[in-house]
């Protein structure tokens, strides 16, 4: 697979862990992801976000655990992606199914990010509800704090299909 960069990649500061930003075109999609360096090691990505042209679907796949500092570079690097877009044109899928629990510091964030997600307008929103049991009842506590407008599934298939 050759890597063509997308919009470069950055080196952020964050509680003495390096987070690398990269974001490269393949196949005619743009994908922006987030992987956690520390001491030379990748410890995972925290998220994908492609961009489906061909599906019109801009789809962010989430896994693992987000501190506040995380979510603040998410938020910026979604944001980002949906700049070079016309919301209103793509449907957002979001793969939570492997997202953990956040620290209650976190849910905050979490009610950005849903009033982020509703801003942009897109054409359809539809969220895969996370496995975690914790997270979901956290997520559905902070969608009763935005006019959330968009639909839960239970599978990527499911959210695909509609």
């Amino acid at each position: 697979m050759t890597r063509h960069m997308y919009d470069g990649s950055f080196l952020y500061r964050i509680l003495g862990e390096f987070v690398e930003t990269c974001g490269f075109m393949y196949n005619n999609t743009k994908y922006l992801n987030l992987g956690v360096i520390f001491g030379g090691k990748d410890l995972g990505k925290l998220y994908d976000i492609t961009l489906e042209d061909e599906k019109d679907t801009l789809f962010v796949k989430v896994r693992g655990f987000f501190k506040e500092e995380d979510a603040k570079v998410y938020l910026s690097e979604f944001q980002t992606m949906v700049n070079t877009i016309d919301p209103s044109n793509y449907t957002l899928i979001v793969d939570a199914r492997e997202q953990e629990p956040v620290e209650k510091n976190v849910m905050g964030d979490i009610i950005a990010v849903l009033n982020i997600y509703l801003r942009a307008k897109f054409k359809k929103l539809i969220i895969v509800n996370p496995t975690s049991q914790t997270l979901k009842k956290q997520v559905e506590k902070c969608v009763k704090e935005v006019d959330f407008k968009g639909t839960f599934v239970c599978s990527l298939e499911e959210a695909y299909n509609l």
